[in-house]
Order: C-alpha cells, then structure tokens, then sequence
C-alpha cells in the first residue's frame, strides 16, 4: 500500500495547530478567571458613613470628621444635639478627651445626620424614602466604605431594600442594629441578607443580652452592654443597645479592611463573623 506522506503532513500541521488554538483559548480563559479573582484595593483610610444623630467635635477629635449633610433640615450641620451619634462614634474612632480608645485609627467619620431637634427641643427625624437616599448618597457622593445605620424599621420597605443591594453592587459593607425590644421582631434593614446584622452580648460578655432582638437575621452579637462611650461634651460614660454594639463591629470591620484593603465587602463581613462568633 502506498503511503501519501503530503496527506499525513497537511493532518500533523492541522492537529498542531488546533492545540495552538486551543491552548491560546485556555491561557487566555486563566487569565480572564485570575483577574477577576483579583479585588481592586479600597482607598484608605476606610471610610464610613453615620447615618445618625450627627458628631460632636468636643468629643471626638476633627481630623477623623468630613463634611456630611444634615437631612433634617438640607444643610450641612452635621453637629450633634441628641448624643446617639457621638458615642457610636466614639466607640469607632475613639475619644482622647474621654479616655476611649477606638478600634481602628486609620478612618474618616462621615456624619449623615437623620435624626436631630427642632427649635423647640423635639426630636425629628427622616422618613423611610429619605433614609433610601442617603444610603444611596453615602457610596455616590460620599464614597464610604462601611455604613453605619444605628436604627431600624419593621417594614420591610422595597424602595430601602434596593438602595441596601444598591451599597452592596457598589462595594460597600452595610452594618446595621438588631433592635433593643427583646423579641424576634425583625428591623430593617438589619433584616435584608447582604446586611451585617448585630445583636448585643450581656455586660460581662457570656451570652445574648436579655433585650437585644433574637432572630434568624442576627448575623453576630457583640459588646452592647454598659460599654464606655462619650457625650457630646467629651465626658466618658456608660452606654446599652444593640447600636453601641453595631459600633463595635463597624470598628472591627474598618480595622480589617485597614489591614487586607483588598478584601471585598463579603469578605469582610465574612471574616468579622467568624471572628466574633
């Protein structure tokens, strides 16, 4: 039988070829695959939003405040005249004045204020479209990191619902309050999934507080008890709920941010979960 060599030849280069191609095809696949594994590093110092009652300077030193907004009253005094926001604040960043340490140094407080009083001492605050808004302007205007929500609703609201997985699209870590009623009623929007949830641990840190909410949607619990905070006047003193103890894990979160900035938002919830629980 006579062997046609040319026919053989045209096949060994075809079959080369292919494994070219296709070997080009699975490099260049690895490579999409790795680049998409690789998480682009977060700016620092880690940034947070309080949407709260706003911060005191007193308190808590000014080269850790940016200017934030007031959407109470549309402007931009973001001081403090409730005492909410000044000790979850100095449960973060820490209070010289006060003797406070904070959890993590390398940060930017960005007061979102949606509570504060009128002329006449009563208090006033957003409603739910508003506070929608201002998690959406947190990570547009303001570019945060973590936000801090120290309150909550029973309603489970569509229009917050979406600005929550709009944060999370965006990069940003959510860090939200059980509720202080004991029960296992669900606030929102600790409630939503993409949330960091927090409960209170008791004061000597044993188990669950006997007036922080219990229920499937509290991630991890953490110190929210009788812990040290400041006033608005930079006086330490001695604070319960379920928001001194979101504080807590917004601090802890910043601070491993600060230390792995390449860590994605799920990643950072993840980690401050198992580190806490």
């Amino acid at each position: 039988m006579k062997i046609n060599y040319k026919s053989n030849k045209k096949i060994v280069i075809l079959i080369s070829l292919a494994c070219v191609i296709a070997c080009g095809f699975l490099v260049f696949f690895c490579i999409l695959i790795s680049n998409k594994k690789k998480a682009t590093p977060i700016d620092l110092p880690v940034r947070i939003a309080l949407i709260d009652t706003g911060i005191s300077e007193n308190a808590i030193d000014s080269n850790f405040i940016e200017t934030g907004y007031n959407y109470v009253n549309s402007n931009e005094d973001t001081v403090d005249l409730i005492g909410h926001g000044t000790a979850v604040a100095s449960i973060i960043a820490g209070s010289e004045i006060a003797g406070i340490e904070g959890l993590c140094n390398e940060i930017v407080l960005v007061p979102l204020v949606y509570s504060t009083l009128d002329e006449d001492g009563n208090q006033k605050s957003v409603d739910v479209e508003v506070l929608s808004q201002m998690i959406r302007d947190a990570v547009d205007i303001y570019h945060c990191n973590i936000i801090n929500i120290s309150s909550g609703i029973k309603t489970n609201n569509e229009q917050l619902r979406k600005s929550v997985e709009y944060a999370k699209e965006c990069g940003a870590l959510i860090v939200s309050c059980a509720g202080n009623e004991g029960t296992t009623d669900i606030y929102y929007p600790g409630g939503y999934e993409s949330v960091l949830c927090v409960g209170s641990l008791n004061k000597d840190l044993s188990q669950r507080a006997s007036f922080s909410q219990y229920n499937d949607t509290v991630d991890v619990l953490a110190p929210g008890e009788k812990v040290s905070a400041a006033t608005m006047k930079g006086n330490a003193f001695n604070v319960t709920g379920t928001s001194y103890a979101a504080a807590h894990v917004t601090g802890r979160a910043a601070a491993i941010w600060k230390a792995s900035p390449t860590l994605t938002n799920d990643e950072v919830k993840t980690k401050v979960i198992a580190d806490l629980n």
